[in-house]
């Protein structure tokens, strides 16, 4: 009953990992348009540099955005398939735990 064990915490690194791929595409968007604006650039060429580097940043953020929707669905799925898995099992994965937790108290005696 045991054989899935560090399934779920997997399934969180997953999404762990997402919420730092979100945090990074904000930060880098954050510092290109700062140092677009920090530049000394014309009016009319800090407009079209602009709308380059945003079309360029959606495009990213988009692209990202899909991957990581993917990622955290399958990773959902894992876990929503791991709690059915549980709750089928949960006699045979309650007895289970129950045994390692003897062999652990007699180790840790011995």
């Amino acid at each position: 009953a045991g054989g899935h064990a560090g399934f779920s915490l997997y399934c969180l690194g997953i999404q762990s990992a997402s919420h730092t791929i979100s945090s990074f595409v904000v930060t880098v968007r954050f510092f290109s348009e700062f140092l677009l604006h920090w530049g000394n650039h014309r009016a009319s060429l800090l407009g079209c540099l602009l709308r380059e580097q945003r079309r360029r940043d959606l495009a990213r953020e988009q692209g990202l955005g899909i991957l990581m929707a993917l990622a955290l669905l399958g990773s959902c799925m894992g876990l929503l398939m791991e709690i059915f898995r549980k709750v089928r099992t949960w006699n045979d994965w309650q007895s289970d735990l129950g045994a390692r937790d003897g062999s652990q108290r007699a180790a840790a005696q011995a």
